[in-house]
């Protein structure tokens, strides 16, 4: 787990300060970088250079609301030099499928779809094709960033304390690697601690004492409140409590000592069974 961790927080790091350079100066390129993780970006990246000299569009045949493209990639197979590939587009949803399944199997657009977006004039990526789990914020950043105890019981106001610090760890992680630069955002931060911080008053932070008091409604250190909605809980009766001299059983041992007992004839059902007619079902039905 320690090893995982700092994987984790090692490609997080790789992947907020440093930029990709890119091979094919096209539209898909920016937005994959500022959507994707690196390693995702770098497949996805490919993908794309081997539209330009790879793949080319044969021909469109539109029927019914829907587009069906021949796409021609060459292969470095000697035997075949073009391989066709089907793509369809259901001009309704705008969807995408191709016959390789790459995005179905990998989970990013295959080559010959970035193909198709330039005949339709697409410059990103559809929101539908990003898969959650290849994105930049796919841990919450609550998740990752420690919580802080605060007075409030509004929770947007947690959520603005998250972001204060995350803001301030990727400026830091961000110019880790310029000094002057670090340097610069040192004194502006000095100078909002003393617009902010130093010309106000002191408040004394709530204790962790503070807030179980609030918990079980404490007004005042030394007096308690009149309501208090905690009560010890009554007519309680646990296995092995030792009540009445017996121990309570369970419902598995009971159903396994009833059934090691011989079965009987009962007189109003008449089957062979556990009970007899003073207690059978079929009675109590009919009462």
């Amino acid at each position: 787990m320690k090893r995982q961790r700092h994987n984790q927080i090692l490609n997080d790091f790789n992947t907020a300060t440093t930029f990709p350079k890119f091979i094919i100066r096209t539209p898909y390129e920016p937005h994959a970088s500022y959507v994707y993780t690196q390693n995702i970006f770098y497949q996805v990246q490919k993908e794309i250079s081997r539209v330009e000299d790879n793949c080319f569009q044969k021909n469109v045949i539109s029927s019914n609301g829907v587009d069906t493209i021949i796409v021609l990639e060459k292969t470095k197979n000697i035997t075949i030099r073009d391989t066709e590939h089907t793509i369809k587009h259901s001009t309704k949803d705008g969807s995408f499928k191709c016959t390789c399944m790459h995005f179905e199997h990998v989970g990013i657009l295959c080559r010959h779809i970035f193909c198709v977006f330039k005949f339709y004039g697409i410059e990103q990526i559809p929101e539908k094709y990003i898969l959650k789990r290849w994105r930049r914020d796919v841990i919450p950043t609550e998740l990752l960033k420690r919580r802080f105890i605060n007075s409030f019981d509004d929770s947007n106001f947690d959520m603005t304390v998250i972001d204060i610090f995350s803001m301030v760890d990727h400026c830091v992680s961000f110019l880790s690697h310029d000094a002057a630069k670090l340097k610069l955002y040192l004194d502006e931060q000095n100078k909002l601690k003393k617009k902010f911080v130093d010309d106000c008053p002191n408040h004394d932070l709530p204790t962790r004492a503070d807030h179980f008091k609030k918990l079980l409604g404490v007004v005042d250190p030394y007096v308690e409140s009149d309501v208090n909605d905690i009560q010890n809980p009554t007519d309680i009766r646990n296995k092995g409590c030792g009540s009445c001299g017996k121990r309570l059983k369970s419902t598995k041992e009971m159903i396994e000592k009833k059934s090691t007992k011989p079965k009987r004839k009962c007189a109003t059902c008449e089957q062979m069974v556990h009970h007899d007619k003073r207690n059978c079902p079929l009675k109590n039905a009919q009462k």
